[in-house]
């Protein structure tokens, strides 16, 4: 949900910078400059502290709040499969570097414990 955090604050800066309606209204709403002078990517320890009490006690949040933050939480689903399959492709591709330098040394170790995609991803090949 940090992640998704961080992406949402991102588009109000974006929104900020390009002078739209909906940006002019959030700077007056916020009551300060979104733009700050280094863009790392941060959350306020208020959204984290709220954050860790929607996860790990359900039942302090109240009923309306758990309804709107529906939306959030589809997104934070959605991240999180994104994230597993970025990180699965990364091991993946660096499973297939070594066995292609392996090839190029004339090494051929196998191994029982190989790597393998689903039928699926294969056939994207």
């Amino acid at each position: 949900e940090l992640n998704v955090i961080v992406m949402e604050n991102r588009e109000l800066k974006e929104e900020v910078m390009k002078g739209t309606l909906r940006g002019w209204w959030i700077k007056k709403l916020k009551g300060g400059n979104l733009i700050s002078s280094t863009d790392v990517p941060s959350v306020k320890f208020k959204d984290l502290m709220m954050t860790l009490i929607y996860w790990r006690k359900p039942n302090l949040v109240p009923q309306l709040r758990k309804m709107v933050r529906t939306a959030r939480v589809q997104k934070v689903v959605f991240v999180a499969h994104c994230l597993t399959l970025r990180e699965s492709l990364q091991m993946y591709a660096h499973i297939r570097k070594q066995e292609r330098e392996n090839e190029a040394k004339g090494l051929s170790f196998q191994s029982d414990k190989k790597f393998q995609l689903s039928a699926k991803w294969r056939a994207l090949k």
